[in-house]
């Protein structure tokens, strides 16, 4: 929203102090119950994650992030940690305070990461401006982007190796 992170309580809801300085695109909720959001940069130095406890955000401060560049995607792997979708795709482990650049085959850093979805079997599907990619724990599938001439916006996973999504474009 280009408002502000917001939340409800029952039949009502408020912004969150702090949170108009921002528009934000992603959202994840952690084993603990914080809650990590992704925004648009607006700056060239910007953080673009933030993490939210307890009605408070904070920028966090995560080492080897792109400056300047969009969370467009989060994503929280119980007992695992934080997938971040942004120019590339990143994994922040447990408790970790830097962030590991993940590579998919034929994809670029510079490709932006757009969605992100669990597979049911602790798998990973990838959807982006390079395509469509499922992580299946050992190995990498990736769909050509030819086939999918903008790329990805969302998409969502009903079972192992299935995947539904939204594209831009004509296949």
């Amino acid at each position: 929203t280009a408002d502000g992170l917001a939340v409800t309580e029952g039949r009502t809801w408020r912004t969150l102090p702090g949170s108009r300085q921002a528009q934000y695109m992603a959202l994840a909720e952690d084993d603990q119950g914080a809650l990590w959001a992704g925004t648009i940069a607006q700056s060239a130095g910007q953080t673009c994650l933030v993490k939210v406890e307890h009605d408070r955000l904070r920028a966090a401060d995560i080492r080897n992030l792109p400056r300047g560049a969009s969370v467009t995607s989060l994503l929280w792997q119980p007992g695992q940690g934080l997938w971040i979708g942004t120019y590339g795709l990143y994994r922040l482990p447990l408790g970790a305070r830097e962030a590991l650049p993940v590579a998919v085959p034929g994809w670029e850093m510079e490709h932006s990461v757009t969605a992100l979805a669990r597979d049911g079997q602790g798998g990973l599907w990838v959807g982006g401006s390079a395509g469509l990619a499922h992580w299946d724990g050992q190995s990498w599938a990736v769909l050509p982007r030819s086939a999918l001439k903008d790329g990805i916006m969302d998409l969502a996973s009903t079972g192992p190796g299935e995947a539904f999504f939204c594209y831009r474009g004509t296949p």
